[in-house]
């Protein structure tokens, strides 16, 4: 089974600040304040979004600061099939009704996750 990235998750403390500045650079505008949300924002980019994460409390340099994620159109065997590889699965969730997100460590202990959407 392959997965494509669908999103780069890079943890931040100051969600306004960073979006301004990845909206700018990516997209030459800053993008409306409104869109901002003061936990998740997404840059759109062309092919991959850049996700924008607030550290729940965490000072930056504490969380880990990027986190790869795959895009999967279904989870049967996302578990199995990801473990045969050589990662370590942690857990699953639904952050919202319509996407399941299982997270993983790969062989050097870094986070990734899969989405199925």
């Amino acid at each position: 089974m392959t997965h494509a990235i669908c999103r780069v998750i890079l943890y931040v403390s100051d969600m306004k600040a960073m979006t301004s500045f990845y909206s700018r650079l990516i997209n030459g505008y800053e993008i409306d304040q409104c869109e901002i949300n003061s936990c998740w924002t997404e840059v759109c980019t062309y092919g991959i979004a850049l996700a924008l994460h607030a550290c729940d409390g965490m000072k930056s340099q504490e969380a880990q600061r990027i986190k790869l994620c795959f895009y999967a159109s279904s989870s049967e065997e996302i578990i199995a099939s990801t473990e045969r590889l050589g990662a370590r699965f942690l857990s699953s969730r639904n952050p919202i009704e319509t996407v399941e997100v299982f997270d993983f460590l790969d062989p050097e202990g870094n986070e990734f996750s899969i989405e199925v959407f």
